[in-house]
Parts: structure tokens; sequence; C-alpha cells
């Protein structure tokens, strides 16, 4: 049950975040931004899309046209919050804000404000994303175009929802501010390149269907008869679309087609840089596969959603820094006059202070471990000499010391332990292909290990496989010797 509320909550974070760009940018009625966009849209994958805006901006820079400084920030801030680089956005937006409200151009700014707050409220700050998106507001209900203006307030409810239901609190005002984000893409015309927002809120709406189970109605909102209407489309809608699909056959049992429908996710997310959604997609995949009972598969793409993961924190815990380093200045730069050089000092020498204890913890709690590992390999290496002595390998009784090296060697996991235990024990292996021929190299290890009585916790430990898929080894070994169940493997081993 909590497995599958994990693969429903981690859709619903990505698609409310892509919700507040969805590869729009802010648009004008003048023609060349107009042109800009267009080429920015053409653009074959993100990275070309990023080198484009920069281009464009240093152009803008260089001829001193403020209105395409304005409008190529603003581009290069898109790309960065879609690729989930939100310190890339505040950068950005810190960068251009000044210049955005000098030109006063009211889309220019809300969009900008929006990503901000948006990327605030990814970050964790969602005091100072809440505050922004207030902010964004005020210049959003100024907007003369009318579409453009529907399209932006949906952005910010949509935000603010978010950043309520990120923080765990008030979850009432959560879904209130979905409902009016609704309310407001439903306002735009079929015709306007804004109707993607009303997707993306129909998204949205399923997702939170979804999340209660009510999956009747959350196939309603994806399946909508009217978007047949709509002119404009996006790749980014068309693949939280199919995320939702995904979701909703997962939920419902029909595993086939969630995995054909995550494959579809996975291309897409590939395409468009979107990592937080082959994050999704790689966590998705491996539920599905196990559902389907392909360990194999399963495995392979639970490593490949360890590693992103792991990939992000760290991006993320970088990120994480310049905010909270420019939240830390902003309030300094407030409370000057009262304490300013106290504070100074102890903005300073506390966090080295701390940081040096830190650092002290992690260098004695690694030698702690070192030594427990040690002590512990030291045990079990005893254990299994004797082991071994009382067995009384055949032609090898008195030579201790090869024995410890064997052993040794197979907790290390040294890729020439079986060589070596061949060596030691030579007629174990012939014995073990007499009686089944079909095995292959890595089932005789592994019946090496089991001969030297590695129990289960101990081989997944020291191989670095899961106890499950130890479990399925042996299994796969027991069958394939005949070995009843009803009998201890390692000791039917130890005998042969």
């Amino acid at each position: 049950m909590k497995k599958s509320l994990f693969f429903l909550y981690l859709f619903t974070y990505l698609i409310l975040f892509i919700s507040l760009t969805s590869r729009t940018y802010a648009r004008d009625t003048d023609p060349e931004i107009d042109r800009l966009c267009a080429l920015l849209d053409q653009a074959g994958n993100v990275k070309s899309a990023v080198r484009l805006a920069n281009q464009f901006h240093q152009e803008a820079g260089k001829t001193g046209n403020i209105k395409m400084l304005v409008w190529s920030w603003n581009a290069m801030a898109v790309l960065a919050f879609d690729c989930g680089n939100f310190e890339r956005v505040l950068e950005i937006g810190n960068q251009a804000k000044a210049t955005n409200l000098k030109l006063n151009h009211k889309t220019f700014t809300t969009h900008l404000f929006t990503l901000m707050a948006g990327s605030y409220t990814a970050l964790g700050f969602y005091e100072e994303g809440r505050k922004m998106y207030e902010l964004a507001k005020i210049h959003a209900e100024k907007i003369a175009d009318l579409n453009g203006r529907h399209y932006r307030m949906g952005q910010i409810y949509t935000g603010l929802a978010f950043g309520f239901e990120s923080n765990k609190r008030q979850q009432d005002s959560s879904l209130y501010y979905y409902k009016k984000s609704h309310e407001e893409y439903k306002k735009i015309h079929n015709d306007s390149k804004y109707i993607v927002g009303l997707s993306l809120s129909e998204s949205n709406i399923a997702s939170k269907f979804l999340e209660v189970k009510q999956y009747d109605s959350a196939r309603k909102y994806l399946e909508v008869k009217g978007e047949a209407e709509r002119k404009f489309k996006s790749r980014q809608t068309e693949m939280l679309k199919l995320g939702n699909f995904a979701t909703l056959y997962y939920e419902t049992g029909e595993y086939k087609k969630s995995l054909h429908t995550l494959l579809k996710v996975l291309f897409l997310s590939d395409s468009l840089h979107a990592v937080y959604v082959k994050k999704f997609a790689f966590k998705s995949l491996s539920k599905v596969y196990y559902k389907l009972r392909d360990a194999d598969l399963e495995k392979v793409y639970l490593l490949k959603y360890t590693a992103i993961s792991d990939s992000l924190a760290r991006v993320e815990k970088e990120a994480i820094r310049k905010p909270l380093a420019g939240l830390l200045k902003e309030k300094e730069l407030h409370n000057a006059g009262k304490a300013g050089r106290y504070a100074l000092i102890l903005l300073i020498f506390l966090p080295l202070f701390f940081l040096s204890l830190y650092i002290a913890f992690i260098i004695f709690r690694k030698y702690k471990k070192t030594q427990q590992i040690s002590a512990e390999q030291s045990r079990l290496m005893e254990e299994k000499v004797q082991m071994l002595e009382q067995v009384g390998i055949p032609g090898q009784k008195n030579e201790e010391e090869e024995m410890r090296t064997v052993v040794q060697m197979a907790i290390t996991n040294d890729p020439a332990f079986f060589i070596k235990f061949n060596k030691l024990d030579q007629a174990f292996t012939k014995k073990v292909l007499e009686i089944a021929p079909n095995l292959v190299a890595s089932e005789l290890e592994f019946c090496a290990l089991l001969r030297l009585n590695f129990e289960t916790k101990e081989i997944a430990r020291y191989t670095g496989l899961s106890v499950r898929a130890v479990e399925g080894k042996k299994y796969r070994v027991r069958k394939k010797l005949r070995i009843s169940s009803e009998e201890d493997i390692n000791i039917w081993m130890t005998r042969l």
C-alpha cells in the first residue's frame, strides 16, 4: 500500500511543477520575440534550446535591446526550471529582477516571478515561495491579454496549491487553489497557445482523484472529449498525461498497459531532459516489472532509480546552499543597524565550528565502523576455517592458511575467489557438475560460498546483492541440483 502511494505522490510532485512552465515562453505582440519563441520551440532538445537562449541573451546585451534582454533571461529561466535546475532559476531571477521591473512588462515580470516562486518552493523555502507568488499575482492581474492573464493566474494558483501541499499543512487551501487554477485555465480560448495550461490542469485534477483511489473520475479528466478541439499541444503535457495513465493502469492492475505507457514516458523524459520525470519512470518501471515477475528488469530499473536519485540528491543539496545564502544575506542587511558586527561573526564562525564537529564525528564514525567490520570479518573467518577443518576438505586438511585466504577472498568479493577455491577443493566443482552439468559459472561460485557455509544475509552483504536476489539464486541452484526443500542446502554442500 505504501509503495503504491509513493508511485502516485512522486508523479503528482512532477506534474505540479512542470505545470508552472510547460515550455511556454513569455510572449509579446513583438513579431521578433514571437520568431525567437518559435525557434526555441523548434529546438531538437533542451541542450539546443539552452544554447539558442544564451545566444539571444548575448546578442541582446550587445545591442542594448532591454526588451530582448529581459525576454532572454525569462527563456533561460524556463529551460533551467524544466530541467530541475532551481538554483540556476533563482540566479537568473536575481540578475533580471531590477531590469524586469524597470521595463514594466507585466507578462515578462509575472512569468519570471512565478518561476522564482516555484524554485523557492521546490527547494523547501515555502514562505519565500508564497511571497513571490503573491508578488507575481499583482503583476498578472494587470496583463492586458486575457488568455495570457488567465494562463499566468492559473500557474500562480497551481504553485500556491503545491506550496500548501508540500508543506504538509492546510490541505483545504491546497484544494481551493487547485480549483481556482482550473477555473482560470477554462477561460482560455481553444485557439490560444496558452490552452496547454488546461491540459496540465486536467492532469493535476486526475492526480488528485488517483490519490484518493477514485479511478473513474481520474479517467474522466484524462480522457476529456473537448481536448481534440484544442489547437495547441505540447510534449510536456503529453508526457504528464501518459504518466497519469501509467499510474491509473498500475493501480487498477493493468500492468502490461502500465509498462507500455511508462516506456513512452521514459522516451519523452529523455528527449526533454525532464530528470524528475525520468526518476519517476525508473521507479515505476521497477514496480511494474516486479508485478510482472521479471526480477532481472526489476533490478535494472531499481538500480537506475537509485543512481538518478543519488545524483539528484547531491544536486539538490548543493542547489539549496546558494538560495539559503541569499536569504541569509537579505536578513543580515535588514538587521545590520541592530547587530551587524556580532551577526557577521556568528555567521562566519558558528557554521565553521559545527562543520568541524560534524567532520570529526564522521571521521570517528568511519573509524569505529572500520574497526567493527574488521573484527566481524576476523570472527567470520575463524568460524569458516573451523568449519572447514571439521568437515575436512579432501587433500587439504592441514592447509589452514590456504583456507583463511579463500574465506578472506569470499568476504572481500575478490574476482579470483573461485579460482583459488578450486585449487583448495578440486573435487567439489567436479562432483557438482556431474549432478548438474547445466550450472553456469556464477552458480558454481554461489555453490562454493554455500560450501563455505555462508548464510543468505552474509552472501548478500559481501556480493552486493539483495537478500531477495540471493534467495532466488539459492532456489535455482537447489532446483538444478535436485535438492529437496526440506534439506538444508549449506549442509548438503559441505557433505558433498
